[in-house]
């Protein structure tokens, strides 16, 4: 389990990204179901408990409740109350980190056993209900996905029958359409700059490389809208549906010309972005790279549908 892993969960702690065969895990420690995981670099102070045994790195901190004494979801709730503090106090000069050492030096109201479990579970009850929920917003995002390859790749969108398919510079495709460049279809811009000092608080959320970073009471851009990971973290193409502040570590969709927000936000999912890294040391999208792709613009008819 990476930082990152710990971040994209709610309340239970199941997806991995990386494995270890049997000569890591001998030098590495399985953590029981029921661990809390607790982030102390990279991503500072995101909490999850583990519902599979897994290993994690340094990055990550495990917490194990003693029996009768404390719930780990209790605790998972309170740290979450901390967290802004703890990231203020992670601040170092070249890399936030948390350490062991500061986090034990935050003092915790733990009410007794039975308060804990109620609390938790009224708490956990709310998470397990965001998480199906989620589950069933990702079901019908694949299935949009999939409904988009079948027009805009595949070519086979209703009536496409009747449409008689010609060549092209990327191979056949249906008559009426054109082969152009990505900016064609969407233009994009790198974020703004916005310390955490310089927030005030309010309902516009700010929208990093990796997804939403905190609110703010000014939006710098009308949504719906498109961001995808600039700086730090490539990959992720993000639909925000409502005003927001995208940060300077995303790039957002500036401009919609033979497209819109659903249609861009497919297209760039199809692109593997990070495959486009210009950076050394730091992963970094140049939106000038990708701007020139080769891509298959519908027809007028399609992209109203899409």
């Amino acid at each position: 389990m990476q930082t990152g892993d710990v971040k994209e969960a709610d309340l239970w702690l199941t997806e991995y990204t990386q494995t270890y065969n049997e000569k890591g895990l001998a030098q590495s420690k399985l953590w029981p179901v029921g661990t809390l995981c607790i982030t102390i670099a990279a991503n500072i102070a995101e909490t999850a408990i583990l519902k599979i045994p897994a290993c994690f790195p340094d990055s990550v901190v495990g917490f194990v409740p003693h029996p009768g004494k404390a719930d780990a979801r209790f605790i998972k709730y309170f740290i979450d109350t901390l967290k802004v503090r703890m990231q203020n106090a992670s601040k170092g000069t070249t890399q936030d980190n948390l350490s062991v050492d500061k986090l034990t030096t935050f003092d915790f109201d733990v009410p007794e056993f039975s308060k804990q479990e109620r609390i938790a579970s009224i708490l956990s009850a709310y998470d397990d209900l965001i998480e199906n929920n989620t589950r069933r917003i990702k079901i019908l995002e694949d299935m949009a996905q999939m409904l988009y390859r079948e027009w805009f790749v595949n070519f086979r969108f209703p009536g496409h029958e009747m449409v008689r398919m010609v060549e092209s510079e990327l191979g056949p495709i249906p008559e009426g359409w054109r082969i152009g460049r990505l900016e064609d279809t969407v233009v994009l811009q790198r974020g703004f700059d916005l310390p955490t000092t310089q927030r005030i608080p309010g309902d516009v959320p700010i929208i990093a490389a990796t997804g939403l970073n905190g609110t703010h009471n000014v939006a710098k851009v009308k949504g719906p809208g498109v961001v995808t990971g600039r700086s730090g973290s490539l990959g992720t193409v993000m639909l925000v549906w409502e005003d927001f502040w995208p940060l300077n570590t995303a790039l957002w969709a500036k401009e919609f010309r033979q497209s819109n927000p659903i249609h861009a936000y497919f297209t760039l999912q199809c692109l593997d972005l990070k495959s486009f890294n210009s950076g050394a040391a730091v992963p970094t999208l140049n939106r000038n790279d990708i701007h020139g792709l080769a891509t298959v613009l519908p027809d007028r008819e399609r992209r109203a549908c899409g």
